[in-house]
């Protein structure tokens, strides 16, 4: 066995999920190569016994009655039985050949700990065209053809975080993964990282890539691994992206600030009202959806520097 794919799931749709299963069964690469674990995430409805969905033979369930996505990545990593463990969301689809590309990577950069590669959106809905502004908001994204890697000597200090890490979907080495899991056991504030029940908190795949770059690993950017994103048209209203981009702000600061790597100083909680009304006429946010947006980024931001809690 080569990969284990730690599939996480919260009360999903389940159309979106049977395509996540057939995008897993499609692989290039066959059984034993790879292994399924699915975490259900105190879903409303038991995953194992939902009818509708069709899973791989010898998919492994871990049913956790306490939501939250690093604890549930968390107990699939326990699981794992293979030397690289992907990744995976319940709205995520791999291309076919996407785990044999991965191991493929690996045995010729052994120094890498972790790779994400292109993620493409399918949208259920026709979107605005502000959208493209706040793709990286959806987790999409296109860094071009050219494989990028970060660092690329172990001499070189980290100084802020590199846009080739790993943004949600990856696939890394355990010893990569043991390490994170180590800092997690020893300090809470990595394991409050991540989204929980209706919270839109992220952080969680920032905070592991640098933990993985401080223990000596280098992470990458590698265009030959290729998934889609389906993104329900809910997620594309202003009011949704606008919470997403206040609370993906705050935990911004929240995980720089834990790596020391944070550009910004800290404010005095007592300023953070005055900034955002400021910041509410600087952004022009009563002129459109995107300025609106743009507005609630900020301020998260403020809160973020203030150490104010979602």
């Amino acid at each position: 066995m080569k990969v284990s794919v730690v599939l996480c799931t919260h009360n999903p749709r389940l159309a979106y999920l049977q395509r996540v299963l057939d995008g897993v069964k499609r692989q290039t690469m066959t059984v034993p190569g790879w292994e399924l674990i699915v975490v259900d995430s105190a879903c409303h409805r038991r995953i194992e016994s939902c009818s509708e969905l069709t899973f791989p033979p010898g998919a492994y369930h871990i049913r956790l009655e306490q939501p939250g996505l690093a604890l549930a990545r968390l107990a699939g990593f326990r699981r794992a039985a293979a030397p690289l463990i992907a990744t995976l969301d319940d709205d995520t689809v791999l291309d076919h050949d996407y785990l044999e590309e991965a191991v493929g990577f690996f045995e010729s950069h052994p120094q890498v700990g972790a790779i994400s590669g292109r993620i493409r959106a399918e949208y259920e809905t026709s979107p605005p065209a502000w959208i493209a502004e706040f793709r990286k908001l959806l987790a999409v994204r296109d860094l071009g053809d050219a494989t990028l890697v970060y660092p690329e000597n172990k001499e070189e200090a980290l100084s802020e975080y590199p846009e080739c890490a790993p943004m949600g979907v990856n696939v890394s080495r355990r010893e990569a993964i043991e390490g994170y899991v180590e800092r997690m056991m020893k300090d809470k504030a990595h394991r409050e990282l991540g989204r929980s029940g209706q919270s839109l908190d992220s952080g969680e795949d920032n905070d592991f890539a640098l933990c993985a770059i401080k223990d000596g690993w280098s992470v990458a950017y590698v265009p030959k691994l290729n998934l889609t994103h389906l993104v329900p048209a809910r997620r594309l209203e202003s009011s949704y992206l606008g919470r997403l981009n206040h609370a993906a702000s705050r935990t911004w600061i929240k995980v720089l600030r834990m790596h020391g790597i944070c550009p910004w100083p800290s404010i005095p909680p007592w300023t953070v009202l005055a900034r955002k009304l400021k910041a509410w006429f600087t952004y022009r946010a009563w002129a459109g959806p995107a300025e609106r947006i743009r507005w609630r980024g900020a301020c998260g931001h403020f809160e973020g520097r203030a150490g104010i809690k979602s």
